[in-house]
């Protein structure tokens, strides 16, 4: 684990923290309009945050595979336009 790695599992420790505080000042009698918006935001951007620093640079293809793109409609995949 390099310090970028720990800086944002920091971070993202800090943020699911916080989300619990944030919940706990409103209190139980508090809008729960309001108390699920901070729920959502905390969790779903510590969701955002996780993939867009470790999952989205990973390259998920087949070992051995050359193609560039796998979801490429063009190269006669099957589809129902061809029958």
């Amino acid at each position: 684990m390099d310090k970028f790695d720990a800086a944002l599992a920091l971070a993202l420790l800090v943020g699911i923290i916080l989300t619990g505080q944030l919940v706990s000042l409103i209190g139980p009698n508090g809008p729960d309009t309001l108390r699920y918006a901070i729920w959502v935001m905390g969790y779903g951007g510590a969701i955002v945050a996780a993939w867009a620093a470790w999952i989205r640079h990973h390259d998920f293809q087949a070992p051995g595979s050359d193609e560039e793109n796998v979801w490429d409609l063009d190269d006669g995949d099957g589809t129902d336009a061809e029958h």
